[in-house]
């Protein structure tokens, strides 16, 4: 009987093909517990880029359009602009935190939180130019432009509506309730401008959207505790010595750096390729910026349809 199968032509084709198939699974299988490694992207080269999406004619004028309507305020403010009480002003009408602010005027403090508010807003610049000089990422400095629009127009952003909101609170600095400050001093326009801190707000703004970008780029990188932690260490230097010599109250450095903090978050996040691409579809909401008159003034308003 064996012979007899095993003679048969068809059976020894059958056979055939049965033994060519279980070795070829077999192979098969083993292939998928042991795949090939990947190709490695060339050395030296990082595979990040940029997370942003611009539009760069609308972008940069946004961000123009912006600063000017944020310069308005300041523009004119020798005209229509003083402190609410004048020479009036007294610590009693201060709350206890704020009240611990007066009397200082350290002209020192002011140098020094100036030259942290203006590093502040430089380093994202400067590192970001270093990263892709070290990183090599595969869009080079064309997407480092992508992020440094992005940047400027947070910047932007920031400080227009701290200086219009800066214009309507109309709030007086520590400096306008100490009495040792000479008349005219207490009387100037720029004195009428504490709340919030403008400084602070740019400071953080940029801290935050520069830390956020760097963690986007660079997801798996030990940098990005650290960045966060100096680029924050550095912003609140700046609250703290624009207390110390006298330019804000503490609760003006701490709006101004959750309103920072805001728009150092909200800003990036709106260049997202999710976002955009969510905006861009028919019906999406459109904002835009008008002009806007009050009885007092005039400024702008943020429009949503």
């Amino acid at each position: 009987m064996m012979r007899k199968l095993s003679a048969h032509p068809i059976l020894k084709t059958w056979c055939r093909a049965a033994l060519l198939g279980a070795i070829s699974l077999i192979t098969s299988r083993a292939r998928a517990e042991d795949p090939a490694p990947a190709a490695a992207p060339p050395a030296g080269v990082n595979p990040n880029h940029s997370p942003f999406r611009v539009n760069v004619g609308l972008d940069l004028g946004l961000s123009l359009g912006v600063v000017a309507v944020g310069a308005v305020p300041r523009l004119f403010a020798q005209e229509t602009v003083r402190p609410w009480c004048g020479l009036d002003c007294h610590p009693s009408d201060v709350n206890g935190l704020d009240r611990t602010v007066i009397g200082h005027h350290w002209g020192t403090a002011r140098t020094v939180g100036d030259s942290s508010y203006i590093t502040s807003l430089a380093a994202p610049y400067v590192l970001g130019a270093l990263d892709v000089l070290v990183s090599r990422p595969t869009d080079g400095f064309l997407g480092m432009a992508t992020d440094d629009l992005v940047l400027g127009e947070t910047l932007a952003i920031t400080l227009s509506t701290n200086n219009m909101l800066s214009f309507i609170v109309r709030r007086p600095r520590p400096r306008t309730y100490d009495p040792s400050i000479s008349p005219a001093e207490r009387k100037d326009p720029n004195e009428a401008f504490s709340f919030p801190s403008g400084h602070v707000a740019g400071s953080f703004a940029m801290a935050t959207a520069y830390s956020r970008l760097f963690m986007m780029r660079h997801p798996n990188s030990p940098l990005i505790a650290p960045l966060w932690i100096g680029t924050y260490s550095l912003a609140s230097v700046t609250g703290v010595f624009r207390t110390l010599s006298g330019d804000h109250f503490w609760s003006d450095v701490i709006i101004g750096a959750v309103s920072g903090i805001g728009f150092g978050l909200l800003v990036p996040w709106m260049h997202t390729p999710a976002v955009v691409s969510t905006l861009a579809k028919p019906g999406a909401l459109r904002v835009r910026v008008a002009p806007a008159a009050f009885a007092r003034g005039a400024g702008a308003m943020l429009v949503i349809e």
